[in-house]
């Protein structure tokens, strides 16, 4: 009897460590019932702009990891150019450096004809069903898929570490709380200049114990010349919209089941619809003519 114990007792523990561990990792593509999982579909292609005079916004892709209403990481594309200076890059950002990080590749070192030594902190690119996880090196600076920077007869830098992997290219990302840690990754692909594409993305389970409503919503007509009808059979959504450079022009709360968007006054192009509600949103592109 007392072996039996023992042995129970091993075994009791080993299963625990077992699960704990397993609740500590994620596996790029790969997510289940119980995580938050959006495919874009079809896929986003945002292209960043390159200044030249006036300011431009960037073109920026946000991802709010625990699921509170609150963006955490954003892609980034911008660049600038004037006489003998020009910048460009693709690059993901953190906007709560307190708790949000991204898994860190490597340095990318680059040599100025001065003899200057040039480095840039560039993101890590994983394939399908790497793990995501503690093995990782995580960080919560500014981490680039690609970048240039010269200056005419100063230095000339450019790196595009994306390499395209048949089976998929995913970024980690991670929100750290008291209690847990929730990981995730995004898939992204035709990294190039100013231009990249999200494909999908999705978050381990934020434990909050609230049970949670998958957001159904109808977005229609699509193409629209001018208004947009949004039919969800939950009230009290709230809506935020993105034209296709990532910026944020129109955001409502509280609205009804049927609810109608005016698009009249804004430029032909493509615009991305967020429906929130409560721990959940639902995506949809909707193109201006």
């Amino acid at each position: 009897m007392k072996n039996f114990t023992v042995k129970s007792l091993l075994l009791s523990t080993f299963l625990l460590v077992v699960i704990n561990s397993s609740s500590q990792v994620f596996l790029a593509g790969q997510h289940n019932s119980g995580n938050y999982y959006y495919d874009i579909d079809p896929d986003t292609t945002l292209i960043g702009p390159q200044v030249h005079g006036p300011y431009f916004p960037p073109a920026t892709y946000p991802f709010d990891i625990n699921n509170d209403g609150i963006n955490d990481v954003y892609l980034y594309a911008w660049g600038s150019q004037s006489q003998g200076f020009n910048e460009k890059e693709v690059s993901i950002r953190i906007n709560d450096t307190s708790a949000s990080q991204v898994a860190f590749g490597d340095k990318f070192f680059c040599l100025s004809e001065q003899g200057d030594t040039l480095s840039f902190n560039t993101v890590k690119f994983l394939q399908k069903n790497d793990t995501i996880g503690n093995n990782l090196f995580w960080t919560n600076k500014v981490l680039y898929l690609s970048c240039q920077d010269w200056i005419l007869h100063g230095h000339a830098c450019y790196y595009n570490g994306f390499p395209n992997y048949s089976s998929g290219n995913y970024l980690a990302v991670r929100f750290i709380r008291p209690s847990d840690t929730i990981y995730g990754w995004i898939r992204v692909s035709n990294i190039n200049d100013l231009t990249y594409t999200v494909e999908e993305f999705a978050f381990s389970n934020n434990s909050t114990g609230i049970d949670q409503q998958k957001i159904i919503a109808q977005v229609q007509p699509n193409p629209t010349n001018d208004m947009v009808m949004i039919e969800t059979q939950l009230p009290g959504f709230n809506l935020v919209i993105y034209n296709q450079f990532g910026k944020l022009i129109i955001e409502k709360t509280l609205l009804s089941t049927k609810t109608e968007i005016d698009l009249r006054t804004y430029a032909s192009g493509l615009y991305v619809f967020k429906i929130c509600k409560d721990h959940s949103f639902h995506t949809r592109k909707i193109i201006k003519m």
